[in-house]
């Protein structure tokens, strides 16, 4: 019978350990977050509380580091380019539109502040 047969359970266990090989071979990764969902969940409830429209109406760009920039994020943060997200429809009176910064990693958030507009910057 073949169900007995052991070369079959043998070809069966060897493509399950292909099959998985080559998975792991692949070098898949889990999924990386947006950069905007990055950027949404280290809003402050005081931050969040200025989008009056959906966070997907902000805008991602890639951003030299110059020295304006410099002055509202991290000091330990080297690298020369960043991506900020301007959330849209933020900006009040004294300040224009809310503007978080993030790691060119997508992992953290290392500054944050109003857009040039204003010139007002967030503490």
């Amino acid at each position: 019978m073949m169900k007995d047969n052991p070369l079959i359970h043998i070809l069966i266990a060897a493509a399950l350990i292909a099959g998985v090989w080559k998975w792991y071979d692949s070098g898949l990764e889990p999924p990386e977050q947006p950069i905007l969902l990055v950027a949404y969940n280290d809003l402050t409830d005081e931050e969040e509380s200025l989008i009056q429209l959906t966070p997907k109406d902000s805008e991602v760009e890639i951003t030299v580091v110059d020295e304006a920039i410099k002055k509202v994020i991290d000091s330990g943060y080297t690298k020369k380019l960043l991506y900020k997200v301007t959330f849209r429809h933020t900006e009040t009176q004294s300040a224009g539109n809310l503007v978080l910064y993030v790691d060119m990693n997508k992992e953290a958030v290392v500054g944050r502040g109003f857009d040039e507009k204003s010139g007002a910057y967030l503490k």
